[in-house]
C-alpha cells in the first residue's frame, strides 16, 4: 500500500478501498504483493466466502482482523 500511495499515513477511506476485494486498489495491492513474492498468481479468500464455508452465523465469529469492525 505504501508503494502505491507513496505515504505511510492512510485515511480510513483509503484503507477501506484497499480492503474491498472489488476495488481497483485491492487488485493493485495484490499485484504488488504477487510481484514482490515472485509468485505466478495470488488470490485471497473473501471474508464472506470464508464465513459461508465454515457454516457459522457471522454474529458468532470475530472478524475484526479482516474487517476492522466489531
Amino acid at each position: 500500500m505504501e508503494r502505491l500511495e507513496k505515504t505511510r499515513n492512510f485515511s480510513q477511506e483509503t484503507l477501506e478501498r484497499y480492503i474491498d476485494p472489488d476495488s481497483e486498489e485491492y487488485h493493485a495491492m495484490l499485484e504488488e504483493i504477487r510481484k514482490e513474492l515472485h509468485f505466478t498468481s495470488l488470490h485471497y479468500h473473501r471474508l464472506d466466502d470464508m464465513i459461508e464455508a465454515i457454516d457459522l452465523e457471522p454474529c458468532k465469529l470475530c472478524t475484526y482482523c479482516w474487517s476492522g469492525r466489531e
